[in-house]
C-alpha cells in the first residue's frame, strides 16, 4: 500500500492530503499525551481550522521536556515553602497551596485559580508577606474592583473565597495562628435572579423545534437540556452514568457543580430518545455524545442552538442556561409545585436547611416535575 502524503499548510498542525476521489482533504496531525494524533477533517479550510481548535481544547498538547528534572524541582520547591513559612510571601503560600490542595482540583479549575490569583490578587496583595495582610487590604481590593465595576459582585465572592482558602490552608499547616482576614470582608448585595426571556408560546415553539431535529445525537443533547441539565453535564455524560434497567441517569459528585451525586428518574420521552440514540451505537462505553469529526466528546453546540432559535423564531436573548430557568419558572409560576421539586430537578445547592441533610441526592420527583412542565407546553409523553 502506498504511503499517504500529507502537505503542511500555513496553519500549524493542519495538513492536506488527496483522497481516493482526487479531492483535497484537511487533516489534523500532532502529538499529545505521548501519542501521535491524526484526524481527518473536511474539505473546507475555515471549518477544518475550527475543528482543529476544538480538538486541541480537548487534548493537552505535549510540551518540550525541560532540561532540568522537573519532578525534582517541583518537590524541592514544595519542600522549601513548607520548611520556611516564617517569611512566606502570599505568592509562595499560593504555590504551596496549589502543590497540595490544588492537586485535588480539575485541570480547568487549577487554571482558573491560577488566572484569578495572577490577574486580581497578586497585583494588589503580592507585595506583602502573607502574615502581614489584614482585613483592610482585602476589603480595599474588593472595594476597588466594585468601584471600577471590573467584576460583578458574584465574581467578587470568588476572589474573597480564593483568598480565604489560602489562609485556611495556612492555618491547617500551622503557618498561621490568627483569624482568617478574609472572613470579615463584605460583598455588597447582588441579585442573581434572571427572568425567563421567552413566554409560554416561545417555550412551546422551542421544544417543538428540538423534537423535530433530524440529527438524533443533537436532539438527545437538547432533550437533556430540556430536563434541566447543565450543558457540561450533558457533554460529559458517560454510559456508565446511565441505569437503563431502572431508567435513571446519574451525575457523579466529581461532575456535579454542587459536588454531590445526583440521580434523576428519566421521563418516558428521555428514555425513548436515549434508546433511539443507542440503536446507532455499536460500542456503548465511554462518552455518550461523540463528535464524528474528531472522535472526541463535543465541546460546543452553539451553532445548532442558534439554528434552533431561528427555527423557533426566538428573537429574545435566550441563552443555553435558560433551559434550566424554564424548569424553575414553570415550577414556581405555572405548575404550582413545591420549590423543593425545582431544587431537586435542577440539582441546586440552595434551600440550605433541607440541603444540609443530603449527602447524595436521588430526585424521585424530577421525572414528575419535568413532565408537568412538558404537559404545560404540549410535549407529548412518549410511551
Amino acid at each position: 500500500m502506498a504511503r499517504e502524503y500529507y502537505k503542511p499548510t500555513d496553519i500549524p498542525r493542519l495538513f492536506t492530503k488527496i483522497n481516493k476521489a482526487g479531492s483535497t482533504i484537511y487533516v489534523a496531525k500532532f502529538q499529545a499525551d505521548n501519542k501521535n494524533y491524526k484526524r481527518t477533517l473536511t474539505s473546507k479550510k475555515n471549518e477544518s481550522i475550527k475543528m482543529l481548535n476544538d480538538l486541541l481544547k480537548q487534548i493537552k498538547e505535549d510540551k518540550p521536556k525541560a532540561k532540568t528534572n522537573d519532578r525534582k524541582t517541583f518537590l524541592s520547591l514544595k519542600a522549601e515553602y513548607i520548611q520556611d513559612p516564617k517569611n512566606m510571601s502570599l505568592t509562595q503560600l499560593f504555590k504551596d497551596y496549589m502543590h497540595v490542595d490544588g492537586m485535588k482540583l480539575s485541570l480547568k479549575e487549577q487554571s482558573t485559580r491560577i488566572s484569578r490569583f495572577n490577574k486580581w490578587i497578586l497585583p494588589a496583595l503580592g507585595k506583602y508577606q502573607f502574615k502581614t495582610i489584614k482585613y483592610k487590604h482585602i476589603q480595599k481590593l474588593i472595594n476597588d474592583i466594585d468601584d471600577a465595576e471590573l467584576l460583578d459582585r458574584k465574581t467578587q465572592t470568588h476572589i474573597k473565597s480564593a483568598i480565604s482558602a489560602l489562609y485556611s490552608y495556612a492555618t491547617k499547616n500551622e503557618y498561621f495562628n490568627n483569624h482568617n482576614p478574609a472572613q470579615f470582608v463584605e460583598i455588597l448585595p447582588f441579585d442573581n435572579h434572571r427572568n425567563l426571556p421567552i413566554d409560554k408560546d416561545g417555550v412551546t415553539r422551542l421544544f417543538k423545534a428540538i423534537l423535530e431535529l433530524e440529527n438524533k445525537q443533537y436532539r438527545l443533547m437538547f432533550i437533556f437540556l430540556m430536563h434541566g441539565r447543565r450543558l457540561k453535564e450533558v457533554l460529559n455524560l458517560e454510559y456508565k452514568d446511565i441505569d437503563f434497567i431502572n431508567q435513571v441517569h446519574v451525575i457523579p459528585a466529581h461532575k456535579s457543580k454542587t459536588k454531590k451525586t445526583q440521580m434523576h428518574m428519566m421521563t418516558n420521552l428521555l428514555n425513548t430518545q436515549l434508546n433511539l440514540h443507542l440503536l446507532d451505537k455499536d460500542i456503548q462505553n465511554g462518552y455518550v455524545f461523540i463528535n464524528p469529526n474528531t472522535d472526541l466528546p463535543y465541546v460546543d453546540i452553539s451553532r445548532v442552538f442558534k439554528k434552533l432559535k431561528d427555527t423557533a423564531d426566538i428573537t429574545q436573548n435566550f441563552q443555553m442556561t435558560d433551559f434550566r430557568h424554564i424548569i424553575g419558572t414553570f415550577v414556581r409560576k405555572v405548575c404550582n409545585l413545591p420549590l423543593e421539586d425545582a431544587r431537586d430537578t435542577l440539582g441546586h445547592g440552595s434551600i440550605k436547611t433541607t440541603e444540609s441533610f443530603y449527602e447524595d441526592r436521588f430526585s424521585k420527583t424530577s421525572k414528575d416535575t419535568v413532565q408537568a412542565v412538558f404537559n404545560e407546553v404540549g410535549v407529548l409523553d412518549d410511551k
